[in-house]
Order: structure tokens, then C-alpha cells, then sequence
């Protein structure tokens, strides 16, 4: 589960899409691929352990915004980062796109702290580089995500 206490709307919605999506999107996106790069788990055991975690844990989302050394907001292709097991954090100063680009975010950076919580099994990307991890969970689990979002927000308009 996620909570989210800032004022950030296109974070909140986000973080409500994330409750829909892991009560109807999570096991087609899981299971749509037969194996993961850098996973020691299955999709079966990646879909139990996403379960799971989102119904055992409260992950606490909140946002950060990189500043140069005069203390100016600088803009930073970082979009997120996690750095415990309990919470991520988004860059404010990144939030210039979709909600549902947004949603693919937390997504993957909650595939990260759910990795860093379930020791029995590995999946996460390798290196910071996005080039070629497209099959990696958390890319994976991210961009379904994002496009659920998108088919889901067109549907309900």
C-alpha cells in the first residue's frame, strides 16, 4: 500500500491509480512476459510477491527536489529514487509529464523497496542506465503500469 500526505495533485492521483492498478492491472502485467532479465524469481513468484507486499506493507511516497550550490531548483533526469524499504521519493522538480507517466514511476520505484523487503528472491535492473531494460521487472512493471493507466483514465473520462 502507498500513502502519500503531500499537496503534489499529479502525485496523489498517481498514488490512487496504484490501488485500482494493483487490484486489476498487477497479474496480466506480471505474467506478460515468461522470464525476467536480472531476476532470480519466476513471474509467478514476482505476482505473489507484489501481492503481498502491497497488502503487508506501507511504502510512504514523498518528494524531493535537487538544488544546485546556490540552492536553486535545478531540473535533473532522476525521477525517482528509493532509498529504504519504507519509502521513494519523486523529483519535484520532474513532474512536467502525465499522470500515468507518473504512475509507471512509483511503480517501478515500489518494485525496488518491495525487492530491498523480500530477501528470498532478486529483480531489479542492473546498472542506473535505462538502455536495454525494457525486461527487467521494475522497467517491465513500470511502463504496464503506465500504459494501464493511460487505456484506464481514457476509459473513465
Amino acid at each position: 500500500m502507498l500513502k502519500y500526505w503531500g499537496g503534489n495533485k499529479k502525485i496523489s492521483e498517481a498514488v490512487s491509480l496504484a490501488e485500482e492498478f494493483f487490484k486489476t492491472g498487477l497479474k496480466d502485467a506480471v505474467l506478460k512476459l515468461p522470464k525476467y532479465d536480472y531476476s532470480t524469481a519466476t513471474p509467478e513468484q514476482l505476482l505473489q510477491v507484489m501481492q503481498t507486499s502491497w497488502s503487508s506493507y506501507i511504502t510512504v511516497v514523498k518528494t524531493y527536489s535537487p538544488r544546485n550550490w546556490l540552492g536553486l531548483k535545478i531540473k535533473s533526469n532522476v525521477l525517482a529514487y528509493t532509498a529504504s524499504s519504507k519509502e521513494l521519493f519523486i523529483n519535484a522538480n520532474n513532474l512536467d509529464r502525465s499522470v500515468a507517466s507518473v504512475l509507471g514511476t512509483v511503480v517501478h520505484e515500489l518494485v525496488h523497496v518491495y525487492d530491498r523487503i523480500d530477501m528470498r528472491y532478486t529483480y531489479g535492473h542492473g546498472s542506473n542506465s535505462s538502455h536495454g531494460k525494457k525486461t527487467t521487472f521494475p522497467y517491465h512493471l513500470g511502463n504496464e503500469a503506465k500504459s494501464w493507466a493511460e487505456k484506464y483514465l481514457a476509459s473513465v473520462k
